[in-house]
């Protein structure tokens, strides 16, 4: 599948979102560092949301799946993007037949899926035998590198709904498990910079009551005053992002499905 690599995924994500400083960073380092060259029709996009990370990743004629029926139906607009969408629980995936994807993305969503092993387990049925499974989920720096107390860091850790944040031994270790093979992995956010996307993220926990008094500061404030600043603070870290091999906040794995070795 032949994506453009000409976009500025920052602005794309800043004007778009430019009260979520954490989301425009994240999503647009994500984007950038993508390994487009694994990706091959047909596609499933697991967990889809509403198909904005898609639509400026560049997809077109996939399918894609949620247990989010509002996230879904902004999903089913994007017509461009997705041949079809289905309401659909990742644990079994049964709105989709066997060894029928050539290539499953999974963004920033395993880690929320509870009942891991069978996800990854349907994930391998839909497949075809080779087919490649590319996944991003958070590394076990994103708790050790929290700027808060422990209790903060459990009240995020409970908004953000992480249930599965494993190291790549243990990721590999589980997908092997459902018959994959990792073929690539490396990491996003050098300490720096997930530290940044952290802090904004967890504003809530870390101020407290003060947050309030933030979000009135910013709620009226010009939209392009408010990318000014961001662009300014964050802009830079996006653009010297690239995949580390040696330890980050984001992990990215490209697995293989071996169906042949595991009959």
């Amino acid at each position: 599948m032949d994506i453009p690599r000409d976009k500025d995924y920052f602005e794309e994500y800043l004007d778009r979102f430019p009260n979520s400083p954490s989301l425009v960073l994240v999503r647009s380092v994500e984007l950038k560092n993508f390994p487009q060259k694994f990706i091959a029709p047909p596609v499933l996009d697991l967990c889809c949301g509403d198909g904005l990370f898609a639509e400026i990743l560049g997809l077109t004629d996939a399918y894609g799946c949620d247990i989010d029926e509002y996230a879904l139906n902004k999903a089913k607009e994007k017509a461009s993007v997705y041949k079809d969408v289905k309401l659909c629980d990742a644990r079994n995936l049964n709105e989709f037949r066997s060894n029928f994807f050539n290539t499953v993305i999974s963004n920033c969503a395993l880690e929320h899926v509870d009942g891991i092993e069978d996800a990854l387990k349907s994930v391998s049925r839909v497949l075809k035998d080779k087919g490649k499974l590319i996944m991003t989920v958070p590394s076990k720096n994103l708790d050790r590198w929290f700027p808060g107390s422990n209790e903060k860091l459990l009240r995020h850790s409970s908004r953000q709904m992480h249930i599965n944040v494993f190291s790549l031994e243990e990721w590999k270790e589980m997908l092997e498990k459902s018959n994959f093979k990792i073929i690539e992995s490396y990491y996003l956010f050098n300490e720096t910079s997930c530290k940044t996307a952290i802090f904004w993220d967890a504003l809530p926990e870390l101020l407290g009551p003060f947050f309030k008094l933030y979000y009135w500061a910013t709620k009226f404030m010009p939209k392009q005053f408010k990318k000014l600043i961001f662009r300014y603070f964050l802009k830079q870290y996006y653009i010297e992002s690239i995949p580390l091999y040696e330890n980050g906040g984001e992990l990215v794995i490209i697995a293989e499905c071996i169906k042949n070795d595991a009959e």
